[in-house]
C-alpha cells in the first residue's frame, strides 16, 4: 500500500478517535443549559381604582301620552318636597360579579344629573400565575482541536492536536514525510 494512504487512515482515525473522545469529555464535564421553573400564584387582596375621565352621561327619558288620555297628577302637590327632592344627592351602588372579577361602581345623582361617578371599584377573585424561567447557561472557554494541515503536493502534510485555554495554548504535531515532531505553546494577545 501506499504510504500516504496510510497516512491519511490513520489521521482519519485519529479525527474519529478525537471526535468521539470530545464529544464523552464534553457531555461528563461541560454543564447543559439548565432551566429552573418557578410557579407564583398572587391573590388580590387591594381593590383597584379607576378614575373614570367621562364625568357626564346624558339621558332623555320622555313620557308620551296619545289623544285621550288623561294625565295623571296628585290632587295635593307639595312644591317644596318636589323641589327637595330634585336638589337632594341620591347615591346608586352598582355590582358586576362573576368568577374572575368583582366590579363596584357607585353613582350620585343630584337635580336629574350625575352628579359624581368618578371612580369604578374592581377586585380580582381567581389568583393569578406568574411563571418565571431562569436559564443558566455555562460558558465554555477550552477547547481540544486536532489541526490537518498540508499543501499541494501533500509534501508537507502534518497534523496537530492543540489544546486551547481561557490564557493559553498547548499543542503537539507530526510531519510523517520529515518523520518529526513539533511542539507549540502560544499566548493570547488580544481579547474581543
Amino acid at each position: 500500500m501506499n504510504k500516504n494512504l496510510i497516512s491519511v487512515l490513520i489521521i482519519l482515525i485519529l479525527l474519529m478517535i478525537s471526535f468521539f473522545c470530545g464529544g464523552k469529555y464534553y457531555i461528563n464535564r461541560i454543564p447543559v443549559p439548565q432551566t429552573s421553573s418557578d410557579t407564583i400564584l398572587i391573590h388580590d387582596t387591594v381593590p383597584h381604582y379607576i378614575p373614570d375621565t367621562v364625568g357626564f352621561y346624558y339621558y332623555d327619558i320622555d313620557t308620551l301620552y296619545l289623544p285621550g288620555d288623561s294625565i295623571p297628577y296628585p290632587q295635593d302637590i307639595d312644591t317644596l318636597a318636589i323641589l327637595a327632592n330634585f336638589y337632594n344627592t341620591f347615591k346608586y351602588t352598582r355590582t358586576w360579579k362573576d368568577t374572575i372579577i368583582d366590579i363596584t361602581l357607585v353613582d350620585y345623582i343630584s337635580e336629574n344629573k350625575i352628579k359624581d361617578s368618578d371612580w369604578l371599584q374592581y377586585k380580582l377573585l381567581q389568583p393569578q400565575t406568574i411563571i418565571t424561567n431562569v436559564t443558566n447557561i455555562t460558558n465554555v472557554n477550552k477547547y481540544l482541536y486536532l489541526n490537518l494541515q498540508t499543501d499541494m503536493g501533500f509534501e508537507f502534510t502534518n497534523v496537530n492536536l492543540n489544546y486551547i485555554g481561557p490564557k493559553m495554548n498547548y499543542g503537539i504535531g507530526y510531519i510523517p514525510k520529515q518523520k518529526a515532531l513539533m511542539f507549540n505553546v502560544g499566548f493570547n494577545l488580544i481579547k474581543w
